[in-house]
């Protein structure tokens, strides 16, 4: 299933029905930037979420599956060759969220154990500090695999972008504190910055 052609449908029939996304999330129990992020492309529903929302937009499961209305003399087949395909097409949403949150999950533990490790064996605080210290750094790479992911959407680079800048910011208050070279955080923040520029120049 192709996630921008599907956002762009849910947003047709959305407004083609005169709602607001705050009206159709409450309709649906979730909020109006879960589904400014699927009419955006940039995620799908949660499986549970599919019948309640084509419910809400007063469509079929397969025209929301297939991103596309039907006319009421098409013949909706209801074979085990459709099911297959509406089955496969939900795994395949599912696996696509649940991989995002996986590397994010990756992303952020990996940062915390580096900077605890790196704290700890410098001397410049303990394991405790040191992976609270990681949880803030941990903004900086996934701030930049968000914005890897959603480069082709010019809002959400917006967002990840001052997401990476608040991560930096943090970590230069933080490693501020811990008296680290300030040379060594001139060049890391240049070199942050020169990678940041050159993602959103691509």
């Amino acid at each position: 299933m192709n996630a921008e052609k599907f956002g762009t449908f849910i947003a047709k029939c959305r407004k083609e029905k005169g709602m607001t996304q705050l009206e159709l999330a409450e309709k649906l129990m979730v909020t109006d930037k879960a589904v400014s992020r699927w009419e955006r492309g940039k995620g799908f529903p949660d499986i549970g979420l599919l019948l309640p929302l084509a419910d809400a937009l007063d469509l079929s499961l397969t025209e929301l599956m297939c991103s596309e209305r039907k006319s009421k003399e098409e013949h909706y087949p209801q074979d085990d060759t459709a099911l297959a395909v509406l089955m496969e097409s939900a795994v395949e949403m599912n696996r696509h969220k649940r991989n995002q949150d996986r590397n994010i999950t990756w992303l952020a533990c990996i940062t915390m154990l580096i900077t605890a490790g790196c704290i700890k064996i410098y001397g410049y605080g303990s394991i405790g500090g040191g992976l609270l210290a990681g949880a803030f750094l941990a903004f900086i790479p996934i701030g930049f695999y968000l914005l890897i992911k959603n480069r082709k959407d010019p809002a959400g680079r917006k967002v990840y972008s001052l997401f990476i800048l608040f991560g930096m910011l943090l970590a230069l208050l933080l490693f501020t504190y811990l008296n680290v070279d300030r040379l060594f955080l001139l060049w890391g923040s240049f070199l942050l910055f020169s990678i940041l520029i050159g993602i959103l120049n691509d």
